[in-house]
């Protein structure tokens, strides 16, 4: 995928490979594009949002996800309403080349937490051999799950962590 490429690549011009939309649900849709340069949602990373534009049309990515075969970006059709001109529209949309254009404060409040993540569960394992289970990245925090009883923290260790983990971002 392009977005692992580059994770610093922000716009970028793609063809739509799949248009799928419920008429009770439009104008939300959910599209596939050629190259991928939203990253999916995984290993506790929120997928990215941003904006993917044609003529007049401005579809807002409100998600991206990934199954076993594909990568599908969940748009809400902006300033679209449910109409035959719509449905028309969407069922011709596929082929068509596409500016995509990500929401680069998303994307990169999400790179900062999964490297911040990286360097402070690495020191945790290093210093006393916790290994991570689980980690979610939040709009508002994120947490990390370690195989260890509460009971074995205490404000000793954290502070020690902490000086650590201070010591490798310099």
């Amino acid at each position: 995928m392009i977005c692992q490429e580059n994770s610093y690549l922000r716009e970028y011009e793609v063809d739509v490979t799949h248009v799928d939309y419920q008429i009770d649900k439009l104008p939300n849709v959910r599209l596939s594009i050629s190259d991928q340069v939203f990253y999916p949602e995984g290993g506790g990373q929120p997928g990215d949002k941003g904006s993917l534009y044609y003529k007049d049309f401005v579809f807002d990515v409100l998600d991206t996800q990934k199954d076993n075969q594909h990568v599908y970006l969940d748009c809400h059709v902006r300033n679209a309403d449910p109409s035959k001109e719509l449905i028309e529209f969407l069922n011709n949309f596929r082929g068509k080349k596409v500016h995509a254009q990500i929401d680069w404060s998303h994307r990169f409040d999400s790179m900062q937490q999964h490297s911040g993540q990286h360097l402070l569960t690495a020191t945790i394992l290093e210093l006393y051999g916790w290994m991570t289970v689980g980690f979610h990245i939040g709009s508002e925090f994120c947490t990390i799950d370690l195989d260890v009883p509460i009971s074995q923290f205490d404000t000793d260790k954290l502070k020690c962590i902490e000086h650590e983990v201070n010591i490798h971002s310099l």
